[in-house]
């Protein structure tokens, strides 16, 4: 999935939906997404990335974490 733009994507989508979270690139070439916010808007982040990127993401595993409420803002994180 790197080098699509995907986690400036997901960093767009998540600040107008006001979710907190990050995003990453993993050493397997994959991207790591972790959210927080509203059961709603986490599906509508969900929907949206779909939509815009629905050409590269080839397999999705969605796993539900508590909350830690810890998180501000939403950042792209570099490196591992």
């Amino acid at each position: 999935m790197q080098g699509v733009g995907f986690r400036y994507t997901a960093r767009n989508v998540a600040k107008s939906l006001k979710l907190d979270g990050w995003v990453k690139n993993m050493p397997d070439g994959s991207v790591e997404v972790m959210i927080e916010g509203e059961d709603k808007d986490i599906t509508e982040f969900n929907q949206r990335l779909q939509d815009k990127m629905q050409g590269y993401i080839r397999n999705t595993q969605i796993n539900e974490v508590p909350s830690s409420g810890t998180m501000k803002g939403f950042e792209i994180k570099v490196g591992y």
